[in-house]
């Protein structure tokens, strides 16, 4: 798979692009590969994630963030058979192999990998590569899944409590997934109104799962041991609700609601 290093998209470049871009049959699907070089962040934006979720370190999950207009800058050349809108959010694993200087450039390759047909619809990999130092230092590896409307799950979910010990939890509502939107730049119209979130096949707005995991993060000390964060989205995490965070076994989460009983984040740190 040959990479091909761009320049960044501006905002016009890029909505030219994802609106222009066509789809093509799955059996068309053509991995591929862009190269970004000296990106950086700025400290405004720094602030600005540390005052939203109100912590001092930022997590690895952060590369998510500031790689997500690359994603669409992928995603807008790809050769694949679903559009973007709707696309729903299955799991995250990050690899790290060296530190992070936030404050330093760095080049991303971003690389659209695989898609699956499954039961519950389309299944692409989508890994994301942070260069620093010409070193690799965080790797991202992404499921997204383009949802089949008709299927339905013959699995019935248990619904045992989870037990463990209480670490934190937060209101979440509409409002704040606005206001998350705004911040990473993620506006997919599941999470932002109830009636076009039923449109896309869900009963109501759900909350996004990258927000679900940067708080979890946020209030889970990251020892310097912790070489691999396997993030999975399991339910739908509708809105409002309280969500609670809760610490299961040796470095292994949940995000739940309905007095535990729904689990929308499973995540274990290794």
């Amino acid at each position: 798979m040959k990479t091909v290093v761009q320049q960044p998209m501006n905002n016009w470049q890029l909505i030219r692009a994802l609106v222009a871009r066509k789809t093509v049959p799955f059996e068309q699907f053509k991995p591929s590969t862009i190269r970004i070089n000296y990106l950086s962040t700025n400290a405004e934006q720094r602030a600005a994630f540390r005052l939203f979720f109100d912590c001092q370190q930022i997590p690895p999950s952060y590369l998510f963030n500031i790689s997500y207009r690359y994603i669409g800058q992928l995603l807008a050349q790809a050769h694949f058979s679903s559009k973007l809108m709707g696309l729903i959010h299955l799991s995250s694993q990050f690899q790290l192999l060296e530190s992070v200087n936030w404050r330093d450039t760095f080049d991303l390759i971003l690389s659209f990998t695989a898609c699956n047909r499954t039961d519950k619809g389309l299944i692409y990999r989508i890994e994301i590569n942070l260069i620093q130092r010409d070193k690799a230092c965080l790797v991202c590896v992404n499921e997204i899944l383009d949802k089949d409307l008709s299927f339905r799950s013959s699995q019935k979910r248990e619904h045992n409590p989870a037990c463990g010990e209480l670490i934190d939890s937060i209101d979440l509502d509409v409002k704040k997934a606005r206001a998350y939107a705004k911040l990473s730049g993620d506006f997919n119209p599941i999470h932002l109104s109830s009636a076009s979130a039923k449109l896309l096949g869900m009963k109501n707005c759900v909350m996004h799962g990258m927000f679900n995991l940067h708080w979890s993060l946020t209030k889970i000390p990251l020892s310097s041991g912790v070489k691999q964060i396997n993030a999975k989205f399991n339910q739908p995490c509708f809105l409002p609700r309280e969500v609670k965070l809760v610490g299961m076994d040796t470095g292994t989460y949940g995000l739940f609601s309905n007095n535990l009983e729904n689990r929308h984040l499973h995540l274990t740190l290794m």
